[in-house]
């Protein structure tokens, strides 16, 4: 009888390992996918992770953290931004506790993200602020042009032009500096946006045409 408990409890434990494996795998799997630019299937994400969240206890600080930044994330990318915001929050106070500047700079940046479309512009700014300066200290060029294109647009919301284009400038330089193709678009269609709005149209013509190239 002894025997058989044991057997049963080695079976539910290589079970648990099994299934604890398989939820963390898939979890380094939609990071993966952020990391990369997009998560593919946010519905699928969400219902992924708070599985993993309900039935592990021993996840670590960072990954509870991790999982709750994905869950913002996969709010975030379906515009549904005050859900985005419980989950990034608490991952963000996690982040810091932890010393984890690289996920704490893409946390602060997507708050501002959640926040700019929430239209609450000063409060999005200040996240950027503090993201932008968080991936200057990890010499994440590539954080730092992200955000120097968010902080660009904020600055345009508040027509503030002067600003707005700096910013961008600066981020379409770092874009073209480690050459990354979807910073550098993202780049020259705002700057030939905000151009094009304030009927600098010539100027809009030459950064459409830089695009295309």
């Amino acid at each position: 009888m002894i025997k058989l408990r044991v057997i049963v409890l080695l079976a539910l434990s290589f079970f648990w390992n099994l299934n604890y494996a398989q939820d963390r795998n898939d979890l380094i799997k939609i990071r993966n996918e952020f990391e990369k630019g997009r998560i593919r299937d946010p519905n699928s994400s969400l219902k992924t992770i708070h599985s993993l969240l309900a039935s592990n206890e021993n996840l670590s600080l960072e990954e509870q953290s991790l999982a709750r930044f994905l869950l913002g994330q996969s709010h975030l990318e379906q515009e549904e931004y005050d859900s985005a915001l419980v989950y990034l929050e608490t991952a963000l106070e996690n982040f810091i506790e932890t010393g984890n500047n690289v996920w704490n700079a893409r946390t602060e940046n997507a708050i501002g993200i959640c926040l700019e479309g929430n239209r609450l512009f000063q409060l999005s700014a200040l996240h950027y602020f503090r993201a932008l300066e968080l991936f200057k200290s990890i010499k994440d060029r590539k954080g730092e042009g992200n955000t120097l294109n968010n902080i660009g647009l904020v600055y345009l919301s508040q027509n503030n032009m002067l600003q707005g284009k700096e910013k961008l400038n600066a981020a379409l330089n770092i874009g073209k500096e480690i050459k990354d193709t979807a910073l550098i678009i993202n780049a020259l269609n705002n700057l030939g946006i905000m151009s094009l709005e304030n009927e600098y149209y010539e100027e809009a013509l030459s950064f459409f045409n830089e695009l295309l190239k």
